[in-house]
């Protein structure tokens, strides 16, 4: 019941805290940026209020990603066994790569080489923000390349109106998958650091966020889900995933399928193939092509995926 609680009183934390993709703060600089993209760079930014304000479309997609965020959390909670197995399994696996690392005299290979405490820091807050989106964009990508993943992944994607809150339109078995995955990749990036230095650097962090994922979520983070289309031109894609990119993934064109699993950097989809640099911005439209009826309302949104789950294994 406390864990219950306590997961209740998190999303109600959500918007004021800055450790989360929808923090006030967040949002504001997202708005900030879109109309100073809009005014200094025309060609690379538009926005269709139409396609936004569709009337009862919007409402009701609006009303299933509130529904989903507030609901997961809760959902998620009653797994609060698995929860504490992925942190003891984070842990395991902590101690398991020191004690091999110590044991097998790895460490002499820095031994003098040991960097400063703060450059420590920042080269440790490095590696972890790289490893930790090469990581999403694999699972991204495998979410649509297999077809059971598949089956869970497709209620983020038949969102026909897309706002900041599509973030949080996952299906709970989703969600878990992307808990495991975040310690699994914590659990590696300490074990190694700490076992080659020891206790010699911390996580440079502000408001205890990642610095290097408060500049994503500062700039431009929440136009991903929006139709504000941000291009940061052909040169910039190259190395940054911008809102425009991530929407063409989310764009029902033929043309567009299975591009820009990335969430910040366009290095992994280079060099994994999938990567589709924003052409000249026009009107997307987003959803399922063939089962947008299916996910009706909440119900549908959690029973539809997996009834398609298991009519895809029989």
């Amino acid at each position: 019941m406390d864990h219950l609680l306590s997961t209740l009183l998190g999303v109600l934390q959500t918007f004021i805290d800055p450790s989360k993709r929808i923090f006030g703060l967040y949002l504001v600089s997202a708005v900030v940026m879109a109309l100073l993209s809009m005014r200094l760079m025309p060609r690379l930014c538009q926005v269709h209020f139409r396609q936004v304000y569709q009337g009862r479309l919007f409402w009701t997609d609006l009303a299933t990603d509130l529904g989903l965020f507030l609901l997961n959390p809760v959902i998620i909670a009653l797994f609060a066994s698995y929860l504490y197995f992925q942190e003891d399994l984070s842990l395991v696996i902590i101690f398991w790569i020191m004690e091999n690392i110590s044991q097998h005299g790895f460490e002499r290979l820095f031994a003098g080489v040991t960097p400063a405490n703060f450059y420590a820091s920042i080269f440790f807050t490095l590696v972890l923000f790289l490893i930790n989106d090469l990581s999403k964009y694999l699972v991204h990508r495998l979410l649509h390349e297999n077809k059971t993943l598949w089956q869970f992944h497709k209620l983020h994607h038949s969102a026909r109106v897309i706002t900041p809150l599509t973030v949080f339109r996952t299906h709970p078995i989703e969600a878990l998958l992307f808990i495991l995955r975040s310690g699994l990749v914590q659990a590696l990036v300490i074990g190694v650091s700490y076992g080659f230095w020891g206790n010699s650097f911390t996580i440079v962090s502000y408001f205890g966020c990642n610095i290097f994922v408060l500049v994503f979520n500062v700039f431009g983070a929440n136009l991903r889900h929006s139709h504000v289309h941000l291009s940061y031109g052909r040169r910039l894609e190259g190395i940054f995933i911008s809102p425009y990119q991530h929407q063409l993934h989310h764009s029902i064109a033929a043309a567009d399928k299975n591009c820009n699993y990335g969430v910040a950097l366009a290095l992994w989809d280079r060099l994994g193939g999938t990567l589709i640099r924003g052409r000249p911005v026009a009107k997307l439209y987003y959803g399922l092509v063939d089962e947008a009826p299916r996910f009706g309302d909440i119900k549908a949104h959690y029973g539809h995926p997996i009834k398609s789950f298991f009519q895809k294994r029989s």
